[in-house]
């Protein structure tokens, strides 16, 4: 028996016990519980689950399900025709070659344009099905998914699909009546960036302005006091310690950057990319012998002796101090990370 006939006889299991599933789906949304049972079913013929999506997305078939009037009743990505009309309803798949990070970056866009269309209270799903999920990549949109949900009435529900079956990823419960037995947090205490930057444009923003951390440990303490400089072209790092306002002296300690610290904490930095941005210092009462750090990045710097206000109005006070919070957490990460991987100290 070959590969093939096996995953197709064990596909057929999961769709004559899919059920549970199907319901919770359908508690969600009719209509689009409707059309992914329709996906499912016709999958197990010959091509399997994953040849039924790729067949899918090579037709490019009308818009899905229609009301009597003949209007399509479902925005869909990346095949159907396309229309200008926007719906409460979105049916997203991510499939073969196309990143994760698409086609979340596509549901985010689709969820501004619902937001600012649809009430509030007019319930709005997204359903995705893909063939691969990522956990750190999920984390970079989960505060806009949750944002959308609790203020927009906006639900998720996400797929995994392979050749023996389909499972849902663990996101949001499937009936929306979850919180009205919790107390729903207001748009300031779940942080949104709503523009994901990609990582090459956020990469070359540090090739053209200076990218390093000081810690200055007080006059008592000079002797701590230290600079780090990051290169990210060759994505190594330099310690050295300052002298003064304008002199440094020879790296006193030298590694390598790991690249996926690196981007966690690019992703959590890149709010201090955005151009709007207008930051406004305030000096915070300290104790004259007690430290601060300064980050220098995108042409920003945050000193930690001091508190910040957006006078261009983009963030509230307290959303500053909630990003720049997250942001000195996941520095500390990638300190921590460069002192483990020294290669050389003089």
């Amino acid at each position: 028996m070959t590969i093939n006939k096996i995953r197709n006889m064990f596909a057929k299991e999961f769709v004559n016990s899919w059920g549970k599933l199907y319901h919770g789906l359908m508690r969600i949304d009719e209509l689009l519980g409707i059309e992914v049972n329709r996906i499912i079913h016709h999958s197990c013929e010959s091509s399997g689950l994953l040849g039924s999506i790729d067949a899918l997305l090579a037709a490019s078939p009308e818009d899905l399900s229609s009301q009597s009037s003949g209007d399509p009743m479902i925005n869909t990505y990346p095949y159907g025709v396309k229309t200008n009309k926007l719906f409460t309803r979105f049916l997203a798949i991510c499939r073969g070659k196309t990143r994760l990070k698409t086609v979340l970056n596509r549901i985010i866009s689709q969820c501004r344009k619902m937001s600012r269309r649809f009430p509030s209270e007019e319930p709005k799903t997204v359903f995705l099905l893909t063939d691969k999920w990522d956990s750190n990549t999920f984390v970079e949109y989960e505060a806009d998914l949750l944002n959308y949900a609790l203020h927009d009435n906006i639900w998720f529900v996400f797929l995994l699909v392979t050749d023996y079956g389909v499972t849902q990823i663990p996101f949001l419960p499937n009936y929306r009546d979850v919180f009205k037995s919790h107390e729903i947090p207001s748009n300031e205490e779940i942080i949104t960036i709503e523009n994901n930057i990609p990582m090459n444009i956020l990469t070359e923003k540090l090739r053209i302005s200076p990218f390093r951390f000081s810690y200055h440990a007080g006059p008592l303490n000079v002797h701590n006091n230290k600079v780090y400089f990051f290169n990210i072209d060759d994505s190594t790092w330099t310690k050295r310690i300052p002298m003064g306002f304008d002199f440094i002296s020879d790296p006193i300690a030298e590694g390598r950057i790991d690249k996926t610290v690196l981007e966690k904490f690019l992703r959590i930095a890149q709010w201090l990319a955005d151009e709007k941005l207008v930051l406004e210092a305030h000096e915070k009462a300290v104790f004259l012998d007690s430290g601060h750090s300064e980050l220098e990045i995108f042409g920003m710097t945050i000193d930690s002796s001091k508190s910040y206000t957006d006078i261009s109005g983009t963030y509230s006070d307290k959303q500053i101090e909630s990003l720049i919070s997250e942001t000195e957490t996941a520095l500390n990460e990638l300190i921590n990370n460069c002192e483990a991987n020294i290669i050389r100290e003089y």
